[in-house]
């Protein structure tokens, strides 16, 4: 098991874009307890090598419920401990617990530094905000600090969307997850239709602006400084193990996949039962082990295994000995791209190790 995926639902109030599993309010005091029984109840055994609170907002928890998460699960000397942060959460004695705890890694959900879009989005703080979390997190000695940024709002520009790249670059990151837009069915943005084109040409600039500051893609939608790269998404990509508690998480292990019950009342009343939280299980078979392998490394910078480059791929796909690598198009492309090499029946497997997080 290569890796620990903690979900904290709690937030302040639902995102506008967001159809994730969250509880809005202030956090249940006795959410330890439930993760411990979940626990407890997976009979889970093994050392981790890394440890990731997402959400929700895992900074909406008091420092010593985090504190008592991060000592819940047993972990190998050097993992990397994230959590993933909203910066108007970020005190001085928050940060400082962070550090004491253990957590060496933080994601800071910025989103943008257009306050327009920031209200767009329903985010709970302010440009300022950002820069005065950054000061603190740096000040108690956080040195691998991520920034989350989501590009394609209707009333975000071409000049807003760069200005927001240069601030995020400007402050010096370890790390900068870009992600698009996406429109869900259960969010207030239901029907609204977004210009492809448009977030193309976003995506774009972010590939130009962050390659030149010296980050790195090795993800579709992650760039990082050299030995900076996530090591806990690097093992949902390399076909690892992992276990997920809490509301809505998910977990593999060999060719098994399943997941807990989506609503956090729900998921609360199964483990003070005493019964599972999962909802569902699938089994893979071999050629759907191969495929899912295939797909995920080819969203990544190692690419996958191919037995050629078709004809049709030339620009989208770059040939590197056996393995086939999105060009910048053919990151845009994904999707369709894969179901054509697999209808040709030309993709081998997984490809090629990735780069070493740490070279």
């Amino acid at each position: 098991m290569s890796g620990v995926y903690v979900h904290v639902p709690f937030c302040r109030s639902r995102c506008s874009y967001c159809d994730f599993s969250v509880a809005i309010g202030k956090p249940d005091v006795g959410y330890v307890d439930l993760i411990r029984q979940e626990f407890a109840l997976s009979k889970w055994s093994g050392v981790a090598t890394t440890l990731y609170f997402g959400g929700g907002t895992p900074s909406s928890l008091p420092i010593r419920d985090l504190a008592e998460l991060v000592k819940l699960f047993p972990v190998e000397p050097g993992a990397e401990i994230t959590a993933e942060v909203n910066p108007e959460d970020v005190s001085r004695e928050w940060a400082k617990g962070a550090v004491a705890a253990g957590v060496n890694r933080l994601s800071l959900g910025v989103q943008s530094f257009d306050p327009a879009i920031l209200e767009w989005f329903r985010r709970g703080h302010r440009p300022e905000d950002v820069v005065r979390a950054w000061a603190i997190l740096r000040s108690v000695g956080f040195s691998n600090l991520s920034i989350d940024l989501i590009f394609g709002a209707p009333c975000e520009s071409s000049t807003s969307w760069g200005e927001t790249l240069e601030r995020a670059i400007a402050l010096e990151p370890e790390h900068v997850s870009v992600y698009a837009l996406t429109i869900e069915s259960g969010t207030p943005l239901r029907g609204m239709v977004l210009d492809e084109e448009v977030q193309a040409e976003r995506y774009r600039l972010a590939e130009r602006l962050l390659s030149a500051a010296g980050y790195r893609w090795y993800e579709i939608s992650n760039w990082a400084k050299p030995g900076f790269a996530s090591r806990h998404n690097l093992g949902y990509w390399t076909g690892g193990d992992y276990l997920g508690v809490g509301p809505s998480a998910h977990s593999r292990q060999g060719a098994a996949r399943f997941w807990n019950v989506n609503s956090y009342p729900r998921y609360r009343q199964r483990i003070l039962s005493g019964l599972s939280a999962m909802e569902g299980v699938e089994i893979l078979d071999e050629a759907e082990l191969i495929e899912e392998a295939a797909y995920l490394r080819l969203r990544t910078s190692g690419g996958t295994k191919i037995k050629e480059l078709p004809r049709w791929s030339w620009g989208l796909l770059e040939a590197d000995g056996d393995r086939a690598i999105l060009s910048l198009d053919g990151r845009l492309q994904l999707d369709g791209i894969f179901a054509r090499l697999a209808a040709d029946g030309v993709i081998l497997g997984s490809g090629a190790q990735l780069p070493s997080p740490n070279g």
